[in-house]
């Protein structure tokens, strides 16, 4: 287990650096992830590619943009069963 630990703490500074520069305009906010929770997302990923994000409840897109700026080529299916949310409009354009 302390091998593995020693590995991930590795990985986490190494990805620190083109994390902050994918995010370093992304204001944090109370709704959505925060930036330090998808850093630990980013974390865990590690190199894997080629997933598809599903995302319920998306309210004002904050999630959603954020993971998308730290997994650009990866496809995000986002779902809002509220239409008329008065942050859908918000979520969309961004």
């Amino acid at each position: 287990m302390e091998g593995k630990l020693k590995t991930f703490l590795n990985n986490c500074k190494r990805l620190e650096d083109e994390f902050a520069d994918k995010t370093h305009d992304v204001e944090n906010v109370n709704r959505g992830i925060l930036v330090s929770e998808a850093f630990f997302i980013r974390s865990i990923i590690g190199n894997l590619k080629n997933f598809r994000i599903i995302e319920s409840g998306r309210a004002m897109g904050q999630s959603t943009f954020l993971l998308g700026k730290i997994f650009p080529n990866n496809s995000i299916i986002s779902i809002e069963m509220y239409k008329l949310h008065p942050d859908a409009q918000f979520a969309l354009d961004r």
